[in-house]
């Protein structure tokens, strides 16, 4: 599995480079939150394709990680939701967080119901990507129409 880790070369508190102790409990810290957040994960480069995810991310989906990896983003939304998806994307790529709720394809061909958060991705000081956070609301939603 493939971890990417961004981060500054010094600390922010007293501008030293980390040390290879610091950096190393710095990556695994940031590796356990990624891998085990309830919420799924997708880590997107610039064009929306899908470069890393997380557990949840793959439960969500329905999908194993290796499935999702390598597909664009937008694949997993419903169609009818593809531009309010692409639109929030691309305001992401501006630096600008995004909140909005869509419909996701599972891989038996159901739909799930996911708020999702755009978040960028910054290394030395330039966009990278872009982080999609998907919880999955749908039972939320079925006990809101009930």
């Amino acid at each position: 599995m493939k971890t990417l880790f961004l981060a500054s070369h010094k600390e922010a508190t007293n501008n030293k480079p980390f040390s290879p102790a610091t950096l190393h409990y710095s990556q695994a810290r940031y590796h356990s939150l990624f891998t085990h957040y309830s919420d799924g994960i997708l880590e997107l480069d610039p064009s929306g394709v899908i470069v890393h995810g997380n557990l949840a991310a793959a439960r969500i989906t329905a999908m194993p990680i290796e499935h999702l990896i390598g597909r664009e983003y937008v694949e997993l939304i419903h169609p009818e939701m593809h531009q309010t998806a692409q639109t929030a994307f691309n305001a992401t790529l501006r630096g600008e967080h995004q909140h909005y709720q869509a419909l996701a394809t599972c891989s038996q061909g159901q739909y799930v119901q996911l708020e999702i958060t755009h978040l960028p991705i910054i290394a030395d000081k330039r966009l990278v990507g872009v982080y999609a956070i998907l919880r999955d609301i749908t039972q939320r939603k079925q006990d809101e129409s009930e």
